[in-house]
């Protein structure tokens, strides 16, 4: 899935003003979407976010012509965390505005699938000086009247591609104990690789050419190995672990396979710690207890091998 990516704006929507410059714009807002918003997923592909700026002796009269150094910048994010605002330039869309025709409107059309994984957006706007970059203005208000940061929320959340880290601990064993030849229990060779098989095309359809598991430089008992997912897929995978060269199964004749689920509107998943051919043992109290979690994605590790 790709993902519609922005580009980071320097300018901060705060109110700079040199000697040289007026005040501040006469009118900044009439902003949509409108706070509390539902963005309808089933019939919308993107959201549109528009503004009207308005500057006294400075707005040309034209109604179809922009006015000139008057530009704009779009800030948004997920409402749930503490983090940076994105920002984005936005452009200038056409004439109008609730002040009579000649107000600037300008629009940003984002994709739905940029606000993957997300419940609620948190979002505001500037209008700037492009002129001379003396003064940047936030928005005063949606078209309701609602003073920013404004938020809006989707009918669906929008699901999004998962990158989900397998962690296996072989703790120490020498021998798979449900593994048989002619009654003798097969030898585990740790040297060889250890994949993952499992119900989807990403875990080779329970094949024997699964993601290949990374040995830890810190504990030889540690494997780990991140796999993408894409967003639609399925929410329970069940899966096993193929030893001595992808070969043998483990847990072979135990019944159940390992299982997870998905949702599809988290982007990264650590699962916890898997014991070799061992569905019952606490991992706490394992060889691999405390260390540290290593993420390699399987295409990194096919990309060694020029594949």
């Amino acid at each position: 899935m790709k993902l519609f990516k922005l580009g980071i704006a320097l300018i901060v929507c705060a109110t700079l003003v040199p000697a040289a410059a007026h005040a501040q714009f006469d009118f900044v807002g009439d902003a949509t979407p409108l706070n509390g918003d539902v963005i309808n997923t089933t019939i919308s592909t993107q959201v549109t976010f528009e503004f009207s700026v308005f500057d006294d002796g400075r707005t040309n009269n034209s109604d179809t012509e922009r006015t000139e150094g008057i530009g704009a910048i779009l800030k948004w994010k997920d409402s749930a965390t503490d983090g940076p605002y994105t920002e984005v330039p936005m452009v200038w869309n056409r004439k109008g505005g609730p002040f009579g025709p000649s107000n600037d409107i300008f629009q940003l059309q984002v994709p739905l699938a940029t606000f993957a994984g997300i419940q609620e957006v948190e979002w505001t706007a500037c209008a700037v000086d492009s002129a001379s970059a003396n003064l940047t203005q936030e928005i005063s208000t949606d078209a309701d009247g609602n003073a920013p940061p404004l938020t809006f929320t989707f009918s669906e959340i929008q699901l999004t591609d998962v990158t989900v880290t397998f962690q296996l601990c072989t703790n120490g064993i020498d021998s798979m104990l449900t593994k048989f030849d002619n009654g003798v229990p097969i030898p585990f060779d740790i040297t060889q690789d250890i994949c993952i098989a499992g119900n989807t095309a990403e875990l080779d359809n329970f094949g024997n050419n699964g993601p290949v598991l990374v040995q830890s430089m810190e504990n030889t008992d540690y494997f780990t190995v991140s796999v993408l997912f894409p967003a639609g897929g399925p929410e329970t995978v069940s899966y096993k672990y193929r030893v001595n060269g992808c070969d043998l199964f483990e847990l072979e004749g135990l019944g159940n396979d390992r299982t997870f689920t998905l949702d599809y509107t988290t982007a990264n998943v650590t699962l916890d710690l898997d014991l070799l051919d061992d569905v019952d043992t606490d991992p706490t109290s394992s060889t691999c207890s405390g260390t540290p979690v290593e993420t390699k994605t399987w295409s990194s590790i096919k990309s060694l091998f020029g594949n």
